[in-house]
């Protein structure tokens, strides 16, 4: 306001000696430029600058709430077993921001699985309540908004700074989609924008690796990674890099499995008719380098494609079936082979643009595996084999796989398509309702390699599945979820795991 008032006075003080010696039309013109620069600050300031003589708890925009939820889960698994529970959940968020500088959020969560039996528990411990109740908490610092709202400026680039717990997704969702404990920087110019992150997962995150002892409740990965994206308009094309390193200390100790020899960790060498026991040591540390690009190619298409190429090393098994019994593989070092994996992944969205806000959608994702790992895809135990480099694709990305299937994404070729409508859009109480269905077509890309569970390898294809979903808003705090998937298997699966696998979700939001 200072500044604008300041520039009237002087267009004041000038237009006269300017009106003695000039042509009157360009003097008009003149003044006319003059008033619609001092508009324009006047607008700049108004709508950027903070008022500091506003007190602060009136500049403060607090935000809070909570909803309550009410689950149904059932799943019926390839041999037949149904599982089921009911979901309890309880959620409260609070949001505080100061002039768009600062920003603070925190966001709780309570839950209590209730199993219909004990033997339904997914890990055996039965009917519980979550872990991890802290799901967000974050303090973000905006150094561009403060120098609009605090200096006046309206500069062509930025920085913003964010720590604490968030869930960081990148790109597509091929490599990464997690909670992280630590930072995310963002740089920003009119055109490019460079995130940077450094963070580990909290502790009660699931891993990748499901033979590790306590997978699920004490996992410790850290990441580290640009990821830069440069703005065209209609297509925002990206490149990231991020390394992976594994954080996790612990070992599995395999005893009395028909081991008849164990190895000296100094010389490698083997000690025969030692105790039936080797100790199994983890290691996965990885490195990703990817590109893509998000767009539009016309008003009805949108699509998305994402490749990335991952390297790294990792710790290989050091045992191996052999028949009944287990066996010591190689000589029982584990010592670290290259990764050199690689996925992709592409998706077409075609809009009908209709008052049912229809969408068709196409995906595809490739990831490829290894020949040489024994049983699994992604754990160490059963997993790589000594001497040989690891093609299967590991990662912690967020890709939609199926609700019945949901196999981990290695040595695999999943084909999407999907559509998604309204029915009902010009009635009040059905215009916020969507429904949909998805089907999948699922395949190895490798027949000869393994994915996360026990198959054949004399072919690729290994079923199809379909899911349907419906999200209605009913009113302003009531929602309403459905999802249901069945997945028909081919006979790549062995006897006993070939059946139908089913998946129920019904789930009541209530928010205040």
């Amino acid at each position: 306001m200072a500044v604008a008032v300041a520039a009237m006075c002087v267009s004041a003080v000038v237009s006269p000696a300017v009106a003695q010696n000039a042509d009157p039309q360009r003097v008009q013109q003149l003044q006319r430029e003059q008033r619609l620069r001092e508009l324009d600050q006047f607008d700049l300031d108004r709508r950027i600058k903070a008022n500091e003589l506003v007190p602060v708890d009136q500049r403060t925009l607090i935000d809070y709430g909570a909803f309550l939820s009410i689950n149904y889960l059932t799943v019926k698994e390839g041999d037949g077993e149904t599982r089921g529970q009911r979901i309890y959940e309880a959620v409260g968020y609070a949001r505080v921001n100061v002039d768009g500088v600062h920003e603070g959020f925190v966001r709780g969560r309570y839950a209590y699985f209730d199993f219909f039996s004990e033997n339904d528990s997914f890990d055996g411990r039965g009917s519980r309540e979550n872990d991890d109740k802290l799901d967000r908490a974050y303090y973000r610092f905006d150094l561009g908004r403060y120098m609009q709202a605090y200096q006046g400026k309206n500069p062509d680039s930025g920085l913003a700074i964010q720590g604490g717990r968030d869930l960081v997704y990148w790109a597509n969702g091929l490599v990464l989609g997690s909670r992280l404990d630590g930072f995310v920087i963002d740089a920003y110019t009119r055109e490019l924008s460079v995130q940077a992150i450094v963070g580990v997962t909290p502790e009660k995150t699931v891993d990748f690796d499901p033979s590790r002892p306590d997978y699920d409740t004490d996992t410790r990965r850290a990441f580290f990674g640009a990821l830069f994206t440069y703005d065209l308009g209609k297509h925002q094309p990206f490149a990231y890099a991020l390394v992976q390193r594994d954080w996790n200390d612990n070992a599995a100790v395999n005893q009395n499995l028909g081991v008849t020899s164990d190895f000296d960790p100094d010389t490698g060498a083997v000690i025969p008719g030692s105790e039936q026991e080797i100790l199994t040591r983890f290691g996965y540390d990885s490195q990703y380098f990817g590109i893509g690009s998000n767009g539009v190619l016309s008003d009805r298409f949108l699509y998305a494609v994402e490749a990335v190429y991952q390297a790294g090393s990792a710790r290989p098994t050091n045992v191996r079936p052999d028949g009944a019994s287990i066996v010591l593989a190689g000589d029982g070092r584990q010592k670290r082979e290259s990764i050199q994996a690689a996925a992709v992944n592409a998706r077409l969205e075609y809009l009908l643009l209709d008052d049912r806000n229809t969408r068709l959608s196409f995906e595809q994702t490739i990831a490829t595996g290894d020949r040489d790992r024994i049983a699994s895809s992604s754990d160490t135990v059963f997993g790589n084999s000594p001497g040989t480099k690891d093609r299967a694709f590991n990662a912690f990305g967020l890709i939609n796989s199926g609700l019945a299937f949901s196999p981990n994404l290695s040595n695999l070729s999943i084909t999407r398509f999907g559509i998604a409508t309204n029915p009902i859009p010009n009635s009040e109480l059905t215009r916020r309702l969507q429904v949909g269905i998805d089907f999948f077509v699922f395949a190895k890309l490798q027949q000869g390699a393994v994915i996360d569970e026990p198959t054949g390898d004399d072919g690729h294809f290994l079923g199809v599945e379909t899911d349907l979903y419906l999200n209605w808003q009913v009113t302003s705090d009531l929602t309403v979820v459905i999802r249901y998937g069945y997945f028909f298997p081919s006979d790549q699966f062995p006897s006993g795991n070939d059946g139908d696998r089913q998946f129920v979700f019904a789930g009541v939001t209530y928010a205040f």
